[in-house]
């Protein structure tokens, strides 16, 4: 039996800035690649990844508003996402917090960085995902209990 792959969603429209961050994510995770906002909200929910690194600049809409309408979606509202942007001012890293982002990492990609930053989202996200099951679990033989 082959283990699947946990999954990244990459929010980018710079084609090589995107072949960079898939050539790097690509050998520890199953990637898929949105170049717009509009793309990215739809690709959440049917790909259903653990982590989206998610660029500020898009075509369409800021990665600030996709963050938003990611989290504000009941589908998708748990998914980390990491902001990626060249932006290095402290306000622009706190406002992408406050739009919901759980981390920033700056572009050009540190190789080691990146590849920590998502592991440790992956890792963090599918520790709640089992203890939100386990607690399911928990609720249903809870109600079974006469």
């Amino acid at each position: 039996m082959t283990e699947e792959k946990d999954r990244v969603l990459i929010i980018e429209d710079n084609e090589v800035v995107g072949k960079l961050a898939v050539a790097l994510l690509s050998k520890h995770y199953a990637v898929q690649v949105a170049s717009n906002g509009v793309d990215g909200l739809v690709a959440s929910k049917s790909f259903n990844p653990q982590a989206i690194l998610l660029d500020y600049t898009l075509p369409d809409m800021d990665g600030y508003k996709v963050c938003r309408r990611l989290k504000e979606d009941y589908q998708t509202k748990d998914i980390p996402v990491i902001i990626a942007t060249g932006k290095t001012d402290t306000v622009d890293r706190i406002e992408g917090l406050e739009y919901g982002a759980a981390d920033y990492v700056s572009k050009p990609y540190d190789h080691a960085e990146l590849l920590a930053r998502v592991a440790i989202h992956v890792r963090m996200k599918k520790t709640i995902d089992e203890l939100l099951d386990r607690n399911r679990i928990l609720e249903e033989l809870v109600k079974m209990k006469p």
